[in-house]
């Protein structure tokens, strides 16, 4: 967002950040809090492909299928 400061609009809008989790772990369990309050019921991960793997492992253990 610094880097690109044109392109804060769809932070504002469109992007949310969160710095609470520590690790992968951590992360799959912020990332159900945040789906669950929004209501999704699919989401799209991004992420390196090194950690893809990893991600997807997490992710599982804390999404239903």
């Amino acid at each position: 967002m610094r880097r690109v400061p044109e392109h804060q609009r769809w932070f504002e809008c469109c992007v949310d950040l969160d710095y609470t989790a520590v690790n992968t772990i951590g992360n799959a369990v912020e990332t159900r809090r945040w789906a669950l309050n929004h209501g999704f019921h699919s989401l799209v991960v991004v992420t390196s492909n090194y950690h893809m793997p990893r991600a997807m492992l997490e992710l599982s253990h804390q999404l239903p299928a």
